[in-house]
């Protein structure tokens, strides 16, 4: 399917961005590669570059926007006078910094968004099971079973 005209592409569907963020921040696949395997697996759908998934991608890295600037799990989350929810931009650059460490962004697929990682066909089992316990509320990294503030729940 050739287009003629940029306006004539599709927007991405979120399991397109779900699947560009897990290629690249859960697999750690290069653009060039997710460009090969999202146009196998999305047939009808073409993206005549690699620069287009790693746009998508980083337009995707926001967050809710946290009372305590995202020091903690804990802080409360802030709405505008209109009652839409604050994003903030988590920076890919950012995520190795100590002030970004600090934030504590999820960036991966599986930390992002579990509930939607464990419905896809095309995420890994082991990272399903990742996801899963997070949704229990346990912290996989840490070996001594720490548990996040509180189950998480959709």
């Amino acid at each position: 399917m050739a287009f003629t005209n940029k306006l004539e592409q599709k927007a991405y569907t979120r399991e397109q961005v779900d699947f560009c963020r897990y290629m690249k921040e859960d697999c750690n696949l290069s653009f060039a590669e997710i460009q090969i395997l999202f146009q196998s697996r999305f047939t009808d759908v073409f993206r005549d570059s690699n620069q287009c998934f790693s746009s998508r991608v980083y337009r995707d890295n926001v967050v809710p926007q946290l009372d305590d600037n995202g020091k903690s799990l804990s802080g409360n989350l802030l709405f505008d006078s209109k009652g839409k929810l604050l994003l903030t931009e988590a920076k890919v650059r950012d995520r190795t910094t100590p002030e970004g460490k600090e934030k504590c962004i999820p960036y991966t697929l599986v930390d992002k968004w579990p509930h939607r990682a464990i419905k896809y066909d095309w995420v890994s089992e082991e990272h399903k099971h990742i996801a899963r316990l997070i949704l229990q509320g346990v912290d996989p990294s840490d070996r001594e079973g720490s548990r996040y503030p509180f189950p998480v729940s959709f």
